[in-house]
């Protein structure tokens, strides 16, 4: 059952971003449900390396990736040949639908992304798209976590490539198409001075 379209069973289609599509799918294999994104074909560079870096990470305010690959038929709405991953389905409201939020609000939120920040560049990635539509609200009351949502652009620190992510939370450098980063820590402050 290594084949993706006897592996995962498309249940909805969850949307589409900026990055490309990402449906609900039950992984039969892990008997698990699971978010796949579909990755856009400018992203799908490095994609099985960077994406294997990220699926050996684990921590709270991360997704957990679990497969990375290319679809060997279509699955629902994505077409056969586009490369993917599946992570963990969250559930929660996004920073953007929440705001504004208090100033302790805004203090949880800071150190939870500031540590999955800090995860993806100890392994040499940066995220490229911190803005407050990817940071997801997740539990209640004490137990809200921030979660750093939607990896697709996820590269390696140091190259240099076009501009990626949402432009008003890229830092200048950012959209020069260097990746570094320090890019993702503007981008952290511009989502919570949104916030």
């Amino acid at each position: 059952m290594d084949r993706a379209s006897a592996r995962y069973l498309f249940e909805a289609d969850l949307g589409v971003g900026a990055q490309g599509r990402v449906v609900r799918v039950r992984d039969r294999a892990r008997n698990l449900t699971l978010a796949l994104k579909a990755v856009a074909p400018a992203a799908r560079t490095g994609l099985v390396r960077e994406f294997s870096r990220l699926a050996a990470l684990d921590h709270p305010t991360l997704p957990r990736v679990h497969d990375v690959g290319i679809l060997d038929a279509d699955l629902g709405p994505i077409p056969a040949g586009t490369a993917y991953y599946t992570a963990d389905e969250l559930h929660g409201r996004t920073l953007a639908a929440t705001a504004p939020l208090d100033p302790i609000g805004l203090w949880a939120v800071a150190v939870d992304v500031a540590a999955a920040l800090a995860m993806l560049h100890g392994v040499g990635l940066v995220h490229c798209d911190v803005t407050p539509a990817n940071i997801v609200l997740t539990g209640a009351g004490a137990e809200v976590r921030a979660v750093l949502i939607d990896l697709g652009l996820a590269g390696a620190a140091g190259l240099e490539s076009a501009a990626r992510g949402t432009p008003q939370f890229l830092a200048p450098e950012a959209l020069a198409g260097r990746i570094h980063p320090r890019g993702d820590l503007y981008g952290l402050g511009a989502s919570l001075f949104f916030a």
